[in-house]
């Protein structure tokens, strides 16, 4: 996997050489997420003011969030097709109720111009299928490479 950093951190698994007697070793096993909100601007509001994000029972790759990770928020829908900002997870998935679970997030950083999707999506390397690019975005948790995180949280 390619070695790729934002901020002096890997958004990928990574191995580095220490030298010709060592062998590789992973030194950062941090990952980098979309999460996808289809509700309105005062629930993704509410959500960032209590830095917890809430991850349903049946959610693909729940199981996957760990402590350091790092996040994208995406807003789907007719109003959105935009990426919000950016955070970090504060917290592995903690049970809430019967119904789902959340994570804590810290380091939340919310764009005051949203990046337009329709304009990354020649560079982003997630997103196969450039006519039927929204499905793409299904499922509420994207597992992404450190490049699209790059991209992305680098993109005005």
């Amino acid at each position: 996997m390619s070695n790729f950093t934002f901020f002096g951190q890997s958004c990928c698994h990574n191995t580095k050489k220490l030298s010709k007697n060592t062998r590789k070793v992973n030194y950062n096993k941090m990952s980098c997420w979309i999460l996808v909100i289809n509700d309105t601007n005062s629930e993704f509001e509410k959500r960032i003011e209590e830095k917890k994000w809430p991850i349903f029972t049946f959610t693909p790759n729940r199981k996957k969030l760990k402590t350091g990770d790092r996040i994208i928020f995406y807003k789907a829908g007719i109003e959105g097709k935009k990426f919000l900002g950016t955070a970090k997870l504060n917290s592995d998935l903690n049970i809430e109720t019967r119904l789902g679970y959340s994570i804590s997030l810290t380091d939340i950083k919310i764009w005051k111009r949203p990046r337009s999707v329709e304009k990354l999506l020649d560079k982003l390397e997630f997103i196969r299928d450039r006519k039927a690019w929204g499905r793409f975005f299904q499922g509420g948790v994207i597992k992404i490479n450190g490049k699209d995180y790059t991209i992305i949280a680098n993109s005005k």
